[in-house]
């Protein structure tokens, strides 16, 4: 930890204290006499308008209609007080909610100073993430959507009596729900798109409009002097900045409102640079919180545009190549996640966050970002909430036959290999990882997974990251799915390859390079390298090649293993959530994934081996999303090495499924 990031830390330490007795006494901060008294007769510093006669226009009634009734499922759902996230499905969170509770262990949070709460105390607080994720009110912005398309003014009612409720239960700095600077920024994102689009109904009287600036003007005094700093400015960051930039941008009457605005706006330009590569990936190398900033930085470049206060070319083109990435590497219909993801957005528009044909619908859309959606795009929900167009431009669709082509790639400065092939339309792809542990000294997010493999085919996810799962309930949990074990990689000693110091602290950490890429002809092939078992007494140098021959669809996997004395090797093949072993003979492993497909995975035959499905060690799982997990068979292959080895081994798909 540098120096001005110890000063930082012990600063913030003396200006809680402070808080703690300058707060209740109600010495800061001061109270502005906001003006206009009345949400009629305020003017915000953007107007947001979607018109659902347009959108019958452009996509059909039909088409209109479905999208129309599932919004109000939603919505009806959520006027029931049932919540979907995580784990939980029609959850009901209680009426009124419980702002303050674990739904899944049941467990009340401290509704405390903020200054004595330990957030990661999960005997005494419950788990932070689950009591988190409904305060961030993406259900608000779900019934503002529907009062907005439906004119039912009850979906405003229910969107004004939440923002009563949480305002009555969650006294300022005190609680969970005030504790982490990065919620209070999703949750002014929210509270802004849900009031601009219930603004006009009447629902909102002057008494809570009056509390609703209040509660948005603390919100955003709090955090831009609260904003992370050193080895916290992750995507924490990005989050704080942007829900100030968008709450100052729309309250343009408070007090220092375009002050706070300029400062949020030049952090975010400072960032989306400083946390990502210049080939589109995040620093964090964890690509659902890639997802997550990148609707913040999408949310805060229209706010720049409807204020008339644009970001940057270089803002733009950053983005732009930001959204490319994930395009790209999930162009096989599956998309190979890595690092850790905690199911973490910003709006709720109707689809998936990770939806791909969303985002590049969306994209195609932003003039600003200049990408051609290929054949991703599709009409969707979100794009029209996004942009006011439910359709990919049409002038940035399909413009250039080649843009679409599945090909290998290679994104060499974030150090990720995509070898593809298309032979018997299999749209195999490999994503090799090469890459840095995480970003910044503590590299947070990332996951021990130098030289790791995913592979998927036919649709099919056939070799697999196996996700992340928990944060804060399980330390037993937190600690595998993000261990050397619970990837495709090679484990040396029990070891990991980088030394885990905390839930999200790494004290040493594998370096990886690549040392060959080739991709033409007949065959892709990449080569990398890492040195995190050099810290063994007796060190071990550890060098993968995977080919990808693109006619036949084999794969090579190569692992030389450089040592001098004795060590134990264990190798991992994480099986597919759709795959099941359906033989075994002698050291090849069959695997069927789909009614009448099957794959080979041969391993070298100085391994022994076996298959383990939901063991209590952590092997044989895979998390699909925060705190959901199903079994999967995990193939470890093992043997001493006793000096220098090469273990080879072959993957062989199927030339079709039927």
């Amino acid at each position: 930890m540098s120096l001005a990031e110890v000063i930082w830390r012990a600063t913030s330490l003396v200006r809680d204290q402070v808080d703690r007795v300058a707060i209740p006494a109600g010495l800061i901060p001061s109270t502005p006499d906001f003006q206009p008294k009345s949400i009629r007769e305020f003017r915000p510093g953007f107007e947001i308008s979607r018109n659902f006669l347009s959108l019958q226009d452009e996509i059909g009634e039909d088409q209109a209609t479905c999208w129309r009734n599932n919004l109000i499922r939603a919505a009806d759902a959520i006027s029931d007080n049932h919540l979907t996230f995580f784990s939980h499905v029609n959850l009901h969170v209680g009426d009124p909610p419980n702002w303050h509770y674990d739904f899944n262990l049941q467990r009340d949070s401290s509704t405390k100073a903020i200054q004595s709460i330990n957030y990661r105390d999960v005997a005494r607080n419950g788990d932070c993430k689950e009591v988190w994720e409904p305060n961030r009110h993406h259900q608000f912005v779900v019934l503002a959507r529907a009062y907005s398309i439906t004119g039912d003014k009850r979906y405003a009612d229910k969107v004004a009596a939440l923002m009563r409720s949480w305002i009555d239960n969650n006294a300022f700095a005190t609680g969970m729900n005030w504790r982490s600077p990065l919620e209070l920024g999703v949750r002014m994102i929210n509270w802004v798109w849900a009031l601009e689009l219930i603004r006009g109904s009447g629902a909102v009287s002057d008494q809570l409009w009056d509390d609703i600036q209040l509660c948005m003007f603390r919100h955003c005094w709090d955090n831009q002097r609260k904003y992370s700093r050193g080895s916290s400015a992750n995507n924490h960051l990005v989050g704080e900045a942007a829900g100030v930039y968008v709450a100052a941008s729309y309250f343009q009457n408070f007090p220092r409102a375009a002050a706070w605005a300029s400062e949020a706006k030049s952090i975010l330009e400072r960032e989306i640079i400083a946390q990502s590569y210049p080939d589109g990936c995040t620093r964090e190398q964890a690509l659902g919180y890639q997802f997550f900033v990148i609707q913040f930085y999408l949310a805060c470049g229209l706010v720049g545009r409807l204020t008339a206060k644009p970001f940057s070319s270089e803002y733009w083109s950053r983005l732009s190549l930001m959204i490319e990435f994930p395009l790209q590497i999930g162009a096989s219909g599956t998309l190979p996640l890595f690092g850790d993801q905690d199911d973490g957005y910003v709006l709720d528009f109707g689809d998936h966050p990770r939806d791909l044909g969303a985002l590049a619908t969306c994209a195609s859309n932003i003039p600003e970002l200049k990408i051609d959606c290929g054949d991703s795009g599709a009409e969707c929900e979100s794009s029209f909430w996004w942009t006011g167009n439910a359709r990919p431009n049409a002038d940035r669709q399909n413009k250039d036959k080649n843009s679409s082509q599945f090909r290998s790639v290679a994104f060499a400065d974030a150090g990720y290999y995509l070898l593809r092939s298309n032979a018997f339309d299999s749209r195999t792809s490999i994503l090799f990882d090469c890459a840095e542990l995480g970003y910044g000294e503590i590299a947070a997010h990332g996951h021990a997974d130098a030289l790791s493999f995913s592979l998927s085919a036919f649709g099919h996810y056939l070799i697999v990251d196996t996700g992340t799962y928990d944060y804060f309930t399980d330390i037993r949990w937190r600690n595998y799915f993000r261990s050397t074990a619970a990837h495709n990689t090679v484990e040396i000693d029990g070891e990991n390859q980088s030394h885990m110091s905390g839930p999200f602290m790494w004290s040493s950490r594998a370096n990886s390079k690549c040392v060959k890429w080739i991709a033409d002809g007949d065959q892709t092939e990449v080569q990398g390298q890492h040195d995190g078992y050099h810290r063994l007494t007796d060190p071990v140098s550890h060098e993968r090649t995977i080919s990808l021959m693109i006619d036949e669809l084999k794969i090579d996997v190569v692992d030389k293993l450089t040592a001098a004395a004795t060590h134990k090797v264990k190798i991992y093949f994480h099986l597919g959530p759709d795959c099941t072993v359906s033989d075994v003979n002698d050291n090849t492993v069959t695997v069927r994934f789909a009614e009448s497909a099957e794959f080979q995975l041969r391993l070298d035959e100085s391994l022994s081996f076996s298959c383990v499905s939901g063991d209590d060690s952590g092997l044989g799982w895979y998390s699909p999303g925060y705190h959901r997990k199903q079994a999967i068979t995990t193939v470890v292959a093992s043997r001493e090495i006793s000096g220098p080895v090469e273990l080879r081994h072959e993957i062989i798909l199927p030339h079709s499924v039927n």
